[in-house]
């Protein structure tokens, strides 16, 4: 019996991998258990380390002269360390509660981050000829539907200030709003909204990258991607009503 399958790189934390887009990564190191008491997590000192692998150039892995039984499928923590293959990576928490592997769906995300033991699947069931036909090798006795999707870990900082304060009813008021990436990944696809109390008027807006728009209160900022010690000004100019105390 054997037992793969695949670590991709996930754009839009769905849980689900777009074949088109969302690749594999290479050279994550895979640890295969025997749920040695049969609870279906992972316990390490209980449960038998199986064998260890590490995904090839296309994120695949796969481990093979199996017998029957119950396995767990675990991301080492060692891939998340700094420096590390999965460093600043996360689950993907797009499908959750996460899938049971024995669904025998392809391409959906089955692993949970555990504290102390990284990225963990839930226990997979192998029977001789029971396995699914349909993920891509057509054989019973092969299983390589047990995926994981990682996701970038982002923290963006914004901090806004105004100017002039106070202000005079009637005049105009400008907001300023700084957003830095704090890391640890690059972020793609940065939008940031702000709703504006309602004593004032939108004027105008400006941002050192990206566009800005208004509806009714609420301005949005699509500033596109911002690596990781990036910086991001948005500007917002309002009149305050004249009737404002």
């Amino acid at each position: 019996l054997s037992l793969g399958n695949l670590v991709w790189l996930e754009s839009d934390n769905s849980g689900t991998r777009q074949v088109a887009t969302e690749h594999g990564i290479p050279g994550v190191t895979v640890d295969l258990f025997r749920d040695s008491n049969v609870d279906g997590s992972l316990a390490l000192g209980v449960d038998t380390l199986q064998d260890v692998t590490v995904t090839d150039t296309n994120g695949d892995f796969l481990f093979e002269n199996l017998f029957p039984g119950q396995f767990i499928v675990q991301l080492s923590p060692t891939n998340f360390a700094q420096g590390g293959v999965l460093w600043g990576l996360t689950s993907s928490s797009g499908n959750e509660p996460t899938p049971d592997p024995d669904n025998d769906l392809n391409g959906d995300d089955n692993g949970d981050l555990v504290a102390g033991l990284g990225i963990v699947s839930q226990a997979v069931l192998l029977t001789g000829n029971g396995e699914p036909a349909n993920d891509g090798d057509g054989d019973t006795n092969s299983n390589l539907t047990v995926d994981f999707g990682l996701v970038a870990q982002v923290d963006l900082a914004i901090v806004k200030s105004d100017n002039v304060d106070p202000v005079v009813p009637g005049e105009n008021l400008i907001y300023t709003l700084v957003v830095t990436n704090n890391g640890p990944s690059d972020a793609t696809g940065v939008i940031v909204s702000d709703t504006l109390p309602d004593e004032v008027s939108y004027v105008t807006g400006s941002a050192t990258q990206g566009s800005i728009s208004e509806a009714g209160q609420n301005v949005t900022a699509e500033l596109g991607a911002l690596d990781v010690g990036d910086t991001a000004m948005i500007t917002v100019e309002v009149t305050v009503d004249s009737s404002t105390t």
